[in-house]
């Protein structure tokens, strides 16, 4: 999915042409790579949306502002029936990363729902 900086020039995300042909009986995952096209896939019934971006909120006062600016900073949660899973990256954005929150390596926060959903999440959650 393009990202919503591409917007200016005419190369925004466009969900119907990614979604395009989809089997709807499958689980759908999409890479975003910011977490605030959420909703979005929400209206498009995305089971999984993968992003970064926000380098989990690494450093103050850049903490506060990816807070205000995005729905989920790191890890997991669900908006409806989709699943977002944002990965704070390698931490290596900014200052040193020992600054920062660790890296994101795994986690096991799968969460409740339709069993083809809880598989990706934790197929996600084991790369």
């Amino acid at each position: 999915m393009n990202d919503i900086a591409g917007e200016s020039t005419g190369q925004g995300p466009d969900f119907d042409r990614a979604l395009a042909g989809r089997d709807p009986a499958r689980a759908c995952v999409l890479l975003a790579h910011q977490p605030v096209q959420i909703h979005e896939a929400v209206r498009h019934h995305v089971d999984l949306q993968l992003s970064g971006h926000t380098h989990g909120g690494q450093l103050w006062p850049g903490n506060l502002v990816a807070a205000a600016a995005n729905p989920t900073v790191a890890g997991l949660d669900r908006y409806g029936d989709t699943q977002l899973y944002v990965s704070r990256g390698a931490g290596a954005w900014g200052p040193p990363p020992g600054w920062a929150p660790p890296p994101t390596s795994r986690s096991s926060n799968s969460r409740r729902g339709r069993p083809d959903r809880d598989r990706l999440a934790h197929a996600v959650e084991e790369l």
